[in-house]
């Protein structure tokens, strides 16, 4: 971990492979070598530690999540959406932030309206999950039967968002849309 901690991430990976050989069982030193990995830019060899964890550790969650990030970032989006939805299923408690990244997988391959109901689910779990409320808006406010729930949806994320530069866009959007 003093690796980790120091950037020194390949340093990191050969001393957690000298563990996993003493204790090969140990998913959390996998996951913490796919991180390793990750950070290195070794989206591959991540996604393979990570899927050793998962092997692992079945019902944790938190690498199903994980891989759910990596997978989006290797362009693997149904792998990803699988992933977070599985993550959700397993962890409620996780389930706004799963859901979350689930609707911006989803966006990101123009799948609006299913993303649409991944953030709607998400403030489900946590009404304060305010990027939720962001990208919702966004993406209702691309039809005009749903124009006034984007901008209730955008007034709900100026209340609690944190990031002055969306605040704005959102502001400017509701006056788009004809709100006030």
């Amino acid at each position: 971990m003093q690796f980790v901690s120091e950037g020194k991430y390949a340093e990191s990976i050969d001393a957690f492979k000298k563990v996993i050989e003493r204790i090969p069982k140990q998913a959390p030193l996998h996951a913490a070598i796919a991180d390793s990995y990750m950070k290195l830019g070794k989206n591959d060899d991540a996604l393979a530690s990570l899927q050793t964890a998962v092997q692992l550790q079945p019902d944790n969650a938190i690498y199903l999540a994980n891989m759910g990030v990596l997978l989006n970032a290797m362009g693997k989006v149904a792998e990803s959406q699988e992933a977070f939805k599985k993550a959700v299923s397993m962890n409620p408690g996780a389930a706004a932030e799963n859901y979350y990244r689930l609707g911006v997988t989803l966006v990101n391959n123009g799948q609006t309206d299913q993303a649409t109901e991944a953030f709607k689910k998400s403030v489900e779990a946590d009404a304060n999950f305010a990027e939720s409320y962001y990208q919702l808006g966004i993406c209702l406010s691309g039809k005009p039967e749903t124009m006034n729930a984007a901008a209730e949806a955008l007034k709900k994320y100026i209340k609690i968002g944190k990031k002055p530069d969306q605040i704005d866009v959102a502001k400017q959007l509701i006056t788009a849309l004809g709100g006030k």
